[in-house]
């Protein structure tokens, strides 16, 4: 099993939903029933972290969405538990397989938010991709 499958395994993926886009926020905060001209449906959820998002099933079960920065820093903090090598081929292919490449100034940031090791973590998989 792969870091990436092993994330998916967990709820965090970094899936895309043909060009389908949803927007999450607080359900504390104002939802609005439309935004520059699209209708909105908003999905109850739960005050999420930075990078999750909150997706329905085609059965109408919800599930949780980690975007592709979150699954990075995830799988390098983490890297114990996926082993070095799944980590660095999850970075090769989220760098050099992806149609959009994951925004490394945001990896960086939310790494050094959480801390010195975990931005050296994060600095030291994504070393040689940019």
């Amino acid at each position: 099993m792969t870091g990436m499958q092993s994330a998916i395994a967990r709820g965090w993926t970094s899936a895309n939903s043909n060009n389908f886009r949803q927007l999450a926020q607080p359900e504390r905060m104002q939802q609005p029933p439309k935004w520059q001209g699209y209708d909105l449906e908003w999905i109850p959820g739960v005050d999420l972290p930075w990078g999750v998002e909150v997706r329905e099933d085609t059965d109408g079960r919800p599930y949780r969405v980690a975007s592709a920065e979150r699954t990075l820093l995830e799988l390098a903090v983490n890297e114990r538990l996926f082993g070095i090598d799944d980590v660095e081929e999850c970075y090769r292919g989220a760098f050099d397989l992806s149609a959009v490449r994951p925004d490394m100034l945001l990896l960086r940031r939310k790494a050094k938010q959480r801390g010195e090791k975990a931005a050296d973590q994060a600095y030291y998989y994504a070393r040689n991709l940019l």
